[in-house]
């Protein structure tokens, strides 16, 4: 199992620019937050492993990425029909 690093702020150079770092493998970028969204990595760090971080009191533990499956609320009404005369129960396997 991977470990996700967790990046933390070090410097906040002016209202929405901050670098962050990480403090097991060296990771260092600077951020600007939206709506002038940059990222610039400044230090590699261990680029296999996921990273992570948070402010204002949140914190990002894990993430989990998964796949959006359609309802059947959002697919034609032929879909639908083909689906369920093919025996098929659409909303069961989502």
């Amino acid at each position: 199992m991977v470990t996700t690093h967790e990046m933390v702020v070090v410097e906040r150079i002016e209202p929405g620019l901050e670098v962050w770092a990480c403090p097991r493998c060296g990771r260092r970028i600077r951020l600007r937050w939206p709506p002038n969204y940059d990222k610039q990595v400044l230090v590699p760090g261990d680029e296999d492993v996921p990273h992570a971080g948070a402010s204002g009191g949140v914190r990002v533990s894990s993430v989990e990425v998964a796949p959006d499956v359609p309802r059947l609320s959002q697919v034609s009404p032929h879909e639908s029909r083909w689906l369920r005369d093919s025996g098929i129960d659409w909303e069961a396997s989502a």
